[in-house]
């Protein structure tokens, strides 16, 4: 046989390896290695060594690779901690496995003791959960603990057992889990700040308004076969940490009493029950600390009655020590403030308790606005100072605070163009319009551009400007019509609109042919060169439209509004013969003045890019030759088919039809008269 993995002691006649058991531990899948040395010692205070026992747990990390060893040392002088081992399996329910391990001569008359150790997800945890004495009948030195056997559900109530031998005194002593019960809490407050000038609640039998509050606090049980109800008894205390002396100041409606206690029988696995106790807050007359916060505190516990229906056999529940059992929650005193003016400076009183105890913190938060802040203002001012009734030093230094009036406002360029896509036909437009209203230049076009302040800073003035690509050389591309303008803005332009002075075809007033002619110009649009026109069309290649707005004031979540009223040259577009064009308008922005304090980096320049996606569509004329050639080619086809019904004899199908409908006709004949029937 050949040895897999080696695992050696650290200590010279420690016993090592004298109980060894192997289990999984941290529920990873694979097995844990424990190793017990009971003869370990450990050097003292007083510099001698001591024998106390070991324990080694080596959690395996991959196949026969082990970790370093976790050490639970014995809690006893020569009680020879480790020298026995027992896998429980999980007695709490909790998805780990537990230990107990055996030190035979502990004990107060070293009669021997078992020590439980529930698993984790990094092994054992350090401390036992508990503590199994021998039974008073052994006497010393009986070996309670020198075997352990345990994941034996002896009783099948779900729960693992264990069986504890005691060499010495030649027994064996059976423990029978109990159901584990597992208890979630929760406790809590409204409102968390409690307001002492904030009055609205009395006692039952008073009219005296009180500052209230509500304790509501909720249990949920869980747990593996547990009984069908079970008897729970809840503790509430409020003001926990006042001593008995002092008073408490807070006490329940109902009874007017600052403990209550209540007895609970509720069912496992059910809904969390929960409930709402009311609170008051003792008139202020009563006590003088106002600072330190008011503790409720809840604790639960076990009925200790059985009920009837259960048999005295039946193992009743016990609750799981992994969960506290305590809950404990404050609820802060609000400081009671008041605000006034004197002479130009407002002022805010707050009374922070009296007495005010040595070592106490107290945070007062206090949120200012300032309607009244003017253009002026680069900083404030504040100041602060502690008053108190004490003959000597009844005053703190005077505190001042400079705070700087910081600039952020958040200016957004937005731009639209609407529509975005335009699609141009041929047919729709010639080549050369009559210009005499402004539907013949093409379709519409509004370009829309904003500026936003979000805030929260005003901005006093900015530039705005806008390019427009109207032309392309001597080719336009875009007809102004109007400009309008929304907000604090004064714009101008270096291009005329409606420089034609046309107007919209009145089409709901008048017919088609009544249209006053005479009272239109009429204009034709000039042919030019063609020119390189690029796909996209922007002002870098010749003078476009400007637009130069001088911005206002311009306050938090207010805009101004640009918007270019235009038609598209439709012919011109055509005349590109390109399937898509695309128009370029650009804007930015440049804040010119702001409130006199410090500006924020990134909120003072801006630009926008709107496009605009023209579409052109081609119907091609038919060639007169391909006519010609068509009715050519059908005619000869019409020839051939002609030609071939006549080879096959289809024109003379008629005369054969005739021959033999005379033929018949005379038969027909002889045969009435031979039957004598003719008239």
């Amino acid at each position: 046989m050949n040895a897999l993995l080696k695992v050696t002691g650290d200590q010279f006649a420690s016993s090592f390896g004298y109980a060894v058991l192997v289990t999984d531990i941290n529920n990873d899948g694979m097995d844990d290695l424990l190793v017990g040395s009971p003869l370990h010692m450990k050097r003292g205070v007083n510099g001698h060594l001591h024998e106390i026992g070991r324990v080694s747990l080596y959690l395996q990390l991959s196949p026969l690779h082990l970790a370093t060893p976790q050490i639970l040392l014995g809690p006893e002088v020569f009680g020879r901690f480790g020298s026995s081992f027992a896998a429980l399996g999980d007695v709490d329910q909790d998805g780990y496995n537990d230990v107990a391990v055996g030190m035979p001569f502990g004990g107060q008359n070293h009669e021997g003791v078992v020590l439980v150790y529930n698993g984790q997800s990094d092994g054992l945890k350090p401390k036992p959960s508990q503590t199994l004495n021998a039974h008073p009948s052994l006497a010393a030195t009986s070996g309670f603990g020198f075997s352990l056997r345990g994941s034996t559900d002896i009783d099948a109530n779900g729960y693992p057992d264990i069986i504890v031998g005691a060499f010495g005194a030649d027994k064996a002593f059976i423990y029978m889990a109990c159901p584990v019960l597992s208890i979630g809490a929760q406790l809590r407050i409204s409102p968390t700040m409690i307001n002492p000038e904030n009055r609205t609640c009395s006692l039952p039998g008073s009219s005296m308004l009180l500052s209230c509050f509500t304790v509501e606090y909720c249990l949920v049980l869980k747990g593996k076969n547990l009984p069908e109800t079970v008897g729970l008894q809840v503790e509430i205390n409020l003001d926990h940490l006042r001593d008995r002396k002092s008073i408490r100041r807070a006490i329940f409606k109902a009874d007017r009493s600052s403990r209550l206690l209540m007895n609970l029988t509720l069912a496992p696995g059910q809904l969390m029950h929960c409930r709402s106790l009311d609170a008051v807050l003792k008139e202020e007359g009563e006590f003088r600390d106002k600072l330190s916060p008011i503790l409720i505190h809840l604790n639960f516990s076990l009925g200790d009655s059985v009920p009837s229906n259960v048999s005295k056999m039946v193992l009743q529940p016990v609750l799981n020590h992994s969960v506290p059992r305590t809950l404990d929650t404050q609820n802060i005193f609000t400081p009671s403030c008041v605000y006034r003016t004197e002479n130009t400076s407002k002022l805010v009183a707050c009374d922070l308790g009296n007495p005010m105890k040595p070592g106490v913190n107290v945070t007062v938060g206090l949120k200012f606005t300032f309607p009244g802040l003017s253009h002026g203002n680069t900083s404030m001012s504040f100041s602060a100072q502690i008053h108190s009734s004490n003959p000597d030093h009844g005053e703190s230094r005077l505190l001042q605070l400079y705070p700087s009036v910081l600039v952020l406002a958040q200016l957004e360029l937005r731009g639209k163009s609407s529509p975005s896509k335009l699609t141009l036909d041929d047919k729709e437009w010639p080549s050369t319009p009559e210009l005499q209203w402004l539907e013949d230049i093409g379709p519409e076009l509004d370009l829309v551009i904003e500026l936003h302040n979000g805030g929260p800073s005003w901005v006093d003035s900015a530039l705005l400007h806008v390019e427009v690509p109207v032309r392309q050389g001597h080719q336009h591309f875009l007809y102004p019509m109007a400009m309008k303008t929304n907000g604090p803005l004064k714009c101008s332009s270096n291009f005329s609109f409606n420089h034609h002075q046309l107007t919209a075809r009145l089409t709901t007033l008048l017919p088609a042919d009544d249209h006053p002619k005479s009272s239109v110009p009429v204009y034709y649009r000039e042919k030019v060169q063609q020119h390189d026109i690029p796909d996209v069309l922007n002002c870098s290649w010749s003078p476009c439209l400007h637009i130069n707005c001088q911005v206002g004031l311009l306050s938090k979540q207010e805009s101004v509004v640009v918007t270019l009223h235009s038609r598209l040259w439709a012919s011109s577009f055509l005349e590109e013969k390109r399937s898509l064009l695309t128009l370029h308008t650009v804007a930015h922005f440049q804040v010119t003045k702001m409130p006199p304090a410090r500006l924020l980096e990134g909120v003072s320049a801006g630009r926008v890019l709107v496009e605009t996606a023209v579409t052109t569509h081609f119907v091609q004329d038919v060639p007169n030759w391909v006519l010609f050639l068509a009715v050519l080619v059908g005619l000869l086809l019409l020839a051939l088919l002609i030609y071939s019904l006549w080879k096959v004899g289809f024109f003379k199908r008629n005369k054969h039809y005739k021959e033999e409908l005379e033929v018949e006709t005379q038969e027909a004949s002889l045969k009435l008269k031979e039957n004598g029937t003719e008239d």
